[in-house]
């Protein structure tokens, strides 16, 4: 089958937590229906359908559309072709920017989408009703629910990509706030150099984009680090800064939300090893005597995560405030 666009369908990904073999939940009782859960990156479209009694399908995986009205096709078609025949019971779309549960707000990576009743379109035809998240708040979900998280009713999760984002869990539930943007960690006044009108401070100093900057002498950050696994004291001390920063802005989130645990996920974490001890030790020293000895570990589950946690709010819509 052809997509919207021309572009035909993406392999089938694996998701933490097992799938049923095929595309779709089709097999076995589907009398109550499906739930959905859409994952919309800065690239891709996943989508995974699950029924009742929690057996999922494969995740379908295709581009982007780069409209509204062709993201709602796909998202439609993907969802139809995901329940296999099966009514849809609710549907829930993990964004990458700020969003409320309704209408995306600020979407860098995909600007079409800003002030766009996205909720109510895909709602629409789908025949369900459909709520909206970040994606922070999407793979916090899924750590809660098959990651570092099971069990735990009070976390923060610090998405560190090329921005830095982040995800509140409290009682058991995701705080959004106000106007959905709580978890806007990138904006926090860490480092010396100042927020401007699109980047917070913590994201000017301490983000995958700034560690790129600070890497131009190894080829970017991916020679720093392996610069810094080799030995190489400029560049341990370019990761010892780095790591320090990262500290302090996880003593910030430990002393304001009084989480069971900090959890690091996104591309940088996987040199959360390398930052581990400067992370710490700022942390202990910038943190409250209550936050200091909070856990900061890095996330279990990898890029499925979100599609994961889109699924989990689909099913369990209360675990959003």
């Amino acid at each position: 089958m052809r997509r919207p666009g021309g572009t035909a369908p993406g392999p089938q990904a694996s998701v933490p937590g097992g799938s049923v073999r095929g595309g779709s939940v089709r097999d076995g009782s589907v009398r109550d229906g499906v739930t959905l859960g859409v994952d919309v990156g800065g690239t891709h479209l996943r989508v995974l359908a699950a029924r009742g009694d929690g057996a999922r399908g494969g995740v379908h995986d295709i581009p982007v559309p780069r409209s509204t009205d062709a993201l709602v096709d796909a998202i439609t078609e993907l969802g139809l072709e995901a329940a296999g025949g099966a009514p849809v019971r609710s549907v829930a779309v993990g964004l990458p920017g700020w969003t409320t549960a309704s209408v995306p707000r600020w979407v860098p990576n995909l600007p079409f989408l800003d002030g766009a009743p996205l909720a109510a379109a895909v709602g629409e035809r789908l025949g369900t009703t459909c709520t909206l998240l970040n994606d922070a708040q999407a793979t916090l979900l899924a750590e809660r629910s098959e990651g570092v998280l099971r069990g735990r009713t009070a976390a923060v999760l610090v998405a560190l990509g090329t921005g830095i984002g982040g995800a509140v869990l409290l009682d058991g539930r995701i705080v959004r706030g106000h106007r959905g943007c709580a978890g806007s960690f990138g904006w926090l006044p860490v480092g010396e150099t100042a927020a401007d009108h699109q980047h917070g401070g913590w994201e000017q100093n301490a983000s995958g984009a700034a560690l790129e900057a600070a890497g131009r002498p190894w080829g970017g950050a991916e020679g720093l680090v392996a610069a810094a696994r080799r030995g190489d004291d400029a560049a341990t001390a370019v990761i010892q800064r780095f790591g320090t920063l990262l500290g302090r802005g996880t003593a910030a989130l430990a002393s304001l939300f009084d989480p069971e645990v900090i959890v690091v996920a996104g591309g940088l974490s996987d040199a959360l090893d390398l930052l581990r001890g400067p992370t710490l030790r700022a942390h202990a020293a910038y943190a409250s005597p209550a936050g200091r000895d909070v856990p900061v570990v890095r996330a279990a589950l990898g890029p499925g995560a979100g599609v994961v946690g889109a699924l989990r709010a689909a099913t369990e819509p209360e675990v959003l405030r």
